[in-house]
């Protein structure tokens, strides 16, 4: 009897988190007795469910009195009552995907789609939410919106806005109500920015603005001096305007797929960078100004056209992630060595002839990917110093074949992948 009033005790809290993290579906939900103990209400239509969209919120959700979360999309609930600002504790709206209809077709033979189509709302989506003073995440993506819905501005304490996936031409100086608004997406919208007025958002930290048709930034943007990421990947920026003089808390910026030839020049001005992405771009070189980011951790210059590493990114003593691989690279031509810190080191896909052995002496090494090179041969009794190693591919090279058939490339691929390396020669 005391084993199992033990065993009760332990499993209670796991029990009680359960339930706490439990996701009601509308049939169950309906049916709970206790609507006070429903935190987390998806009333979302089931896939495949062919039955008519809820165009009202049931009255019973108001009796939840101690919801968190509230998810609606695939629903033709976009009047919301004003009674829904007495749930208290309601922190969380998701009501998304409500923009395209789909009909998928199948193969006669079997039930493997072939073919999925789009088609927009004849009529287009019109929100209206009450003044929920404590809601602070509003996911409002794929709704064809075209300006920001009616209530939004009136949520004091939002925090998170996702409007990502619709169809905004410019940006809403209306979300200036939204003070402590401080992460907002515009994801796959139709913005230019081109005559657009950015304001004063003291509070926000993160800007998503990626696939859009961006081809310049307005000087505007030096309003948003608060900002950690800045997320402009996916547009035609051939250049960034010098503005970032005074983004002391910049953190990382995201530039890839653009249609940039050289890395901004503005880009070293920003002393707090620690991640720089510019995969996917027209790059040839890497200039020597790349010392000036002395709190870089992680450098994403992949898919483009560099010949070689200048000899500066060697004063990057933080660095811990290295991505040079599809570029025209023949060699580091940076000693390894210089980045103690460094745990993953991507450089395939490049014209590499020889075995960069300093990788060897990289204490903290995690990752290291030297694949589809033309690497002739792989150092004889040499070990890696890091015993943290995951991850060692170096296959489609000269040497990895005969390698990996040898008496010495099969001791050695068994010894790391009894250390628990996965290894591809």
């Amino acid at each position: 009897m005391k084993r199992l009033v033990l065993i009760a005790f332990l499993i209670f809290p796991f029990t009680l988190k359960a339930q706490k993290d439990h996701v009601f579906k509308l049939e169950e939900a309906k049916d709970c007795l206790r609507k006070d103990t429903i935190r987390h209400l998806n009333l979302s239509p089931k896939r495949g469910d062919d039955s008519p969209p809820l165009t009202e919120l049931p009255k019973w959700v108001l009796e939840c009195k101690n919801l968190e979360t509230l998810s609606l999309s695939g629903t033709d609930i976009f009047r919301m009552p004003r009674k829904l600002k007495r749930l208290k504790k309601l922190r969380k709206i998701e009501h998304m995907n409500n923009y395209w209809h789909g009909q998928i077709k199948y193969n006669k033979d079997s039930s493997r789609a072939i073919g999925y189509k789009k088609i927009a709302r004849e009529d287009p989506i019109v929100f209206w939410f009450p003044k929920m003073k404590r809601l602070k995440m509003l996911y409002l993506n794929s709704n064809g919106l075209t300006e920001v819905p009616r209530g939004v501005k009136r949520m004091k304490n939002l925090e998170w806005l996702d409007l990502s996936e619709n169809l905004f031409t410019e940006f809403p100086s209306v979300l200036r109500k939204n003070k402590k608004l401080h992460a907002l997406s515009f994801y796959k919208n139709k913005m230019t920015l081109e005559n657009d007025e950015f304001p004063q958002m003291k509070s926000l930290k993160k800007l998503f603005l990626n696939g859009n048709g961006i081809k310049t930034l307005p000087e505007s943007v030096s309003n948003l001096k608060t900002l950690k990421v800045l997320n402009l990947a996916e547009n035609d920026l051939t250049d960034v305007p010098d503005m970032f003089d005074e983004f002391d808390s910049l953190e990382n910026i995201i530039l890839y797929k653009n249609r940039l030839t050289s890395i901004p020049d503005c880009i070293y001005s920003i002393e707090s960078l620690e991640e720089l992405d510019i995969y996917y771009n027209l790059l040839t070189e890497i200039p020597p100004e790349i010392s000036k980011l002395q709190n870089l951790k992680v450098l994403y210059v992949a898919n483009n056209r560099i010949q070689s590493l200048p000899k500066e990114l060697e004063e990057l003593t933080k660095l811990e992630k290295l991505y040079v691989y599809n570029n025209k690279l023949v060699e580091f031509g940076v000693d390894l060595r210089k980045f103690q810190n460094l745990k993953v080191v991507h450089a395939h896909r490049n014209y590499f002839s020889e075995f960069p052995e300093s990788v060897f002496e990289l204490p903290k090494l995690k990752d290291l990917n030297l694949s589809q090179n033309d690497i002739e041969s792989f150092p004889d009794k040499k070990e890696f110093q890091s015993s943290d190693l995951q991850i060692l591919y170096l296959h489609k090279n000269g040497f990895s074949e005969d390698f990996k058939e040898s008496d010495s490339g099969k001791k050695m691929r068994k010894e790391w992948e009894k250390k628990g390396v996965s290894v591809r020669l």
